[in-house]
């Protein structure tokens, strides 16, 4: 699966633009464990079953993966304020709410 159709299944935005495409270009990423570009059904089914059956452990991993752009075991404030803030304007984006820093 490209990224363009990978954004628009995930209803993170298929625009080139903005919120959504920066989070999902960061989760297709993750996703892509094989780094060939591509995120493949084996690649999509894996995630899955981490994410419906695995244990705390194994979500916990994922979801810091999202945040360790650079795999080097941590992140800086820097890298965590710009995941936040993708967050906060993907939220307010889908919901029309703000949220107040």
């Amino acid at each position: 699966m490209q990224i363009k159709s990978f954004r628009e299944m995930m209803g993170l935005g298929g625009g080139d633009e903005g919120q959504g495409r920066q989070l999902s270009e960061r989760i297709y990423r993750v996703l892509d464990t094989d780094r060939d570009g591509k995120v493949s059904f084996r690649e999509y089914i894996s995630y899955l079953n981490i994410m419906i059956h695995g244990d705390q452990q194994s979500k916990n991993d994922y979801t810091y993966s999202l945040i360790d752009i650079d795999k080097n075991g941590s992140f800086d404030r820097p890298a965590f304020s710009t995941l936040m803030k993708l967050f906060v304007g993907l939220w307010s984006n889908v919901t029309g709410n703000a949220i107040d820093p």
